[in-house]
């Protein structure tokens, strides 16, 4: 048991910013797959397989250790540099994609992003949110910099901070204070603390403002669907 635990150990050094792996194949990680025949969807070590396509070809793949379809993105496109000389006009992908961290690095290689942001869906169903408070929901005004709380009032900037992704992408953070939210009558909801409530918004655009365009001449709707089709053809 101590020698099967020193290689457990040992197999983590060669796996920085991993969260888990196999034990037989230290470049698998564990991911919840897809219902089996009998519906289970279990943890498993596997791979994520990407795929780029141009009207129904497949014109490159990746395959990548992460379980996230997000980190994947910069990889891909690189590849597709690398074998073709040059970067697609744009990109077509689902919300799955849809980070911050890859608008910007779509922005700065000149490709138009067509990929809608990870709470687009979310946002515009008219079905009432579980969390209607959520940072996500509240507007806020880059140009003036400041946020609106579910009340209508302004929430002033406090402080500013930096965060980095494990991709190494940076980014700046504004704090945003509210003001009386003991005597609010949203207070339970909304903040459900005592004391003022504190939100952290993204100063460099944020995912809604980067991928507030999602459709370029109806092409989102009708290309991914049949992207969809040959990415479930692949896995067949």
């Amino acid at each position: 048991m101590p020698e099967e635990t020193l290689e457990v150990s040992g197999a983590g050094e060669d796996t920085p910013g991993r969260n888990s792996y196999s034990k037989t194949d230290h470049d698998a990680t564990f991911m919840r797959m897809k219902e089996d025949g009998l519906n289970n969807r279990e943890f498993k070590p596997g791979y994520n397989l990407e795929i780029a396509t141009n009207n129904q070809i497949i014109v490159s793949y990746g395959v990548f250790p992460n379980s996230t379809d997000s980190k994947t993105l910069p990889d891909m496109i690189r590849g597709i540099q690398e074998e073709y000389g040059k970067s697609p006009d744009y990109l077509i992908a689902d919300a799955g994609y849809g980070s911050e961290e890859n608008f910007t690095f779509l922005r700065n290689a000149g490709i138009e992003a067509v990929v809608k942001y990870n709470m687009y869906e979310r946002l515009r169903r008219r079905k009432p949110l579980k969390r209607p408070f959520t940072t996500e929901t509240l507007h806020y005004n880059s140009k003036e910099g400041y946020v609106v709380c579910p009340m209508g009032q302004r929430m002033e900037l406090c402080r500013t901070g930096t965060r980095i992704s494990k991709g190494g992408y940076e980014r700046e953070v504004g704090y945003y204070k509210a003001k009386n939210c003991d005597s609010c009558p949203l207070q339970g909801v909304c903040n459900g603390e005592s004391g003022d409530r504190i939100v952290e918004v993204s100063r460099n655009g944020g995912t809604e403002e980067c991928g507030r365009r999602v459709t370029r001449n109806g092409l989102w709707q009708k290309t991914l669907c049949r992207e969809e089709d040959r990415c479930g053809a692949c896995l067949r």
